[in-house]
């Protein structure tokens, strides 16, 4: 009995004093996010997909001034013009590497979805 109970306490340590000198950074929400090349994460809105043992996180990607929307008088709107959809890649869900924009905006074309004035609102995507 002596035996197991200190085989079992034992490994517990093990995992405990391993977990405690893990490399993996910690995740803080409410925190800004940055991916490898110390950049903030810009994925707004972002969903995970996970394949092949790689997560990837797609969201809209928004740079540029941010001014309000002067045809809502109900509530304050903010917008930013939308630059498509970003793409970052895992292994660990906390190093994340910019892969690009996957979906590109629509710079001319303001009837088109995709045009910078609006929203790309939490964009989907799945694996075919």
């Amino acid at each position: 009995m002596k035996k197991s109970l200190f085989t079992a306490f034992s490994v517990v340590s093990l995992i405990i004093l391993t977990l405690c000198n893990s490399p993996r950074k910690p995740i803080i929400p409410g925190d800004i996010w940055y991916d490898t090349d110390q950049h903030p994460i810009n994925a707004h809105g972002g969903g995970i997909l996970y394949y092949g043992g790689t997560y990837y996180w797609f969201g809209e990607y928004k740079k540029g001034e941010t001014w309000k929307l002067k045809k809502i008088q109900n509530w304050e709107c903010f917008r930013c013009d939308a630059g498509g959809v970003s793409c970052y890649s895992s292994k660990n869900l906390t190093d994340w590497k910019f892969e690009g924009i996957a979906l590109k905006p629509e710079t001319r074309d303001s009837s088109s979805d995709l045009y910078i004035g609006k929203v790309i609102e939490r964009p989907k995507v799945i694996y075919n």
